[in-house]
């Protein structure tokens, strides 16, 4: 019986020692020294050459590679112009490029750090986060660059068809200035639109939808002009106070079928004109003329001389109507 318990006790305490052994050599194991962070200065370096490309102050990783923050860099595109299209797509390009490098880069930290080569300062689940958000802005049909090039596109759209606006708008206002030359031109070639008297010389020289311009040149060397197209009529406003009316002096215009048009005066065109001057004077007809001969009679009353003054022009003088030669006639 002493013999058996004899035999147990020195198998225990033969385990205990053994235990004790392999404990001590398990504890005393050399560890794994990691001697660097997974994060380089490399990568942290390709980092900010990214954020100061975008022109944004590094906050977070996934906030500044964003659609926001990237159209924010390149600014109201739409609003600026070709030159600025070109430099947004190269500077996509360029953040694009640095971006690929950057993927590969922690990537391949992640890979050292699984590997237990190196140690990551922040954990596993930030570099995770990051290339998550470096994968998901290359997304061709979902991505922060797709969306970016969308954006230039459009916005590229909306600067060629604003150019082809503006360009539509000079080429029309190019086509009414040279319409308008031509019509003033037609309108002092035309003989029966000039009327000269001893002292005076009076011209037709434009007449556009209801407003005739006129110029009186006075040619005599020591007499002067005094003309008096315009008279006040007082009346009496709403408010009970008076004020002046202008109205014409006794002019009238009629058409080749004898219908008659009433000429206004806005203001005061009593003009003195003095030798070797010339003036201009602006008259408002009733309406706008479009297609009718007009006939302009100024009472000799109008510029004090002896003889009333008959002039004929059409009222819409284009180039077709310049280019007839049966309305230069005269009077």
């Amino acid at each position: 019986m002493l013999n058996s318990w004899g035999s147990l006790s020195i198998k225990y305490i033969l385990s205990l020692i053994l235990i004790s052994l392999v404990a001590g050599c398990a504890s005393h194991k050399p560890e794994l020294k990691v001697k660097e962070e997974c994060v380089s200065p490399s990568t942290r370096e390709l980092e900010n050459q990214i954020f100061a490309m975008m022109n944004v102050h590094y906050r977070s990783f996934e906030s500044d590679l964003s659609f926001r923050q990237l159209q924010n860099s390149f600014g109201y595109l739409h609003r600026k112009d070709m030159s600025a299209i070109t430099s947004a797509r190269a500077l996509l390009s360029r953040v694009e490029k640095k971006s690929q490098q950057l993927l590969k880069m922690k990537s391949s930290e992640l890979e050292k750090y699984n590997d237990n080569l190196c140690r990551m300062p922040r954990g596993s689940s930030t570099i995770e986060k990051e290339i998550s958000t470096l994968v998901g802005i290359f997304n061709p049909q979902s991505g922060v660059f797709s969306n970016i090039r969308e954006y230039i596109d459009n916005s590229e759209r909306i600067i060629q068809k604003t150019q082809m606006i503006n360009e539509a708008l000079m080429a029309e206002k190019r086509t009414e200035a040279e319409a308008d030359f031509d019509r003033k031109k037609s309108y002092l070639s035309l003989k029966s639109g000039r009327y000269k008297v001893e002292n005076a010389l009076i011209q037709v020289e434009d007449f556009k939808d209801s407003t005739l311009s006129l110029s009186v040149e006075n040619i005599s060397k020591d007499k002067i002009i005094k003309s008096n197209f315009s008279r006040c009529k007082t009346i009496v406003n709403k408010l009970g106070g008076e004020e002046c009316l202008w109205l014409s002096n006794g002019l009238k215009a009629k058409d080749q079928y004898k219908n008659e048009f009433l000429v206004y005066g806005h203001y005061s065109q009593n003009i003195i004109i003095h030798p070797n001057e010339k003036k201009m004077i602006t008259i408002r007809m009733e309406k706008p003329l479009i297609s009718s001969m007009l006939t302009l009679m100024i009472p000799s009353t109008v510029l004090g001389i002896n003889e009333n003054i008959t002039l004929n022009f059409p009222a819409n003088f284009n180039s077709k109507l310049s280019s007839s030669k049966t309305i230069n006639t005269n009077s």
